[in-house]
């Protein structure tokens, strides 16, 4: 049974872990550069990085057992991160923290949901009901010059 809760500076180290092992996978699905495969490693896959991108959103860790298996950060209107670990895929746990997403954003105020991802992860968004408004160029680490994919997904018509 997957069980959500609010992400806790204590959770950082395995969400570290987390987001490794899902660039790992997103490198392989992806074709990543080597120099971006390392600089993934390096920098976004290590508690320093992960604690302050994750504690300024909202964010929840999806658990099975005693792992921490997903992860999501809501900031504002967007889903800044969404990550699963590989070996978990298809379990229903990205559906979860999606919805979780949607409700947290419609808490909020808002009526329009945005997430911007990889090539990898835009059927699952649109399985989600979001829909492709989009291209945007990462600017910045160790993707920059990347061409993410920006989908957003209405939610004046989501019941509660």
């Amino acid at each position: 049974m997957i069980q959500l809760r609010k992400m806790s500076k204590r959770d950082v180290p395995a969400v570290s872990h987390l987001v490794g092992a899902a660039y790992e996978f997103l490198a392989d699905a992806e074709n990543y550069a080597p120099n971006q495969r390392h600089r993934l490693r390096k920098e976004r896959c290590v508690p320093e990085w992960v604690g302050p991108q994750f504690l300024r959103c909202r964010s929840f860790v999806a658990i099975s057992g005693s792992r921490i298996v997903g992860v999501l950060a809501v900031n504002n209107a967007e889903v800044d991160e969404l990550y699963v670990h590989p070996a978990y895929h298809r379990h229903g746990i990205g559906t979860r923290l999606f919805r979780k997403a949607e409700r947290l954003i419609a808490a909020g105020g808002h009526r329009r949901l945005q997430v911007s991802t990889t090539g990898y992860a835009v059927p699952f968004y649109k399985a989600m009901g979001a829909k492709i408004t989009g291209k945007e160029c990462v600017t910045f680490g160790p993707l920059a010059g990347w061409r993410n994919t920006v989908l957003s997904k209405d939610l004046s018509t989501e019941r509660e």
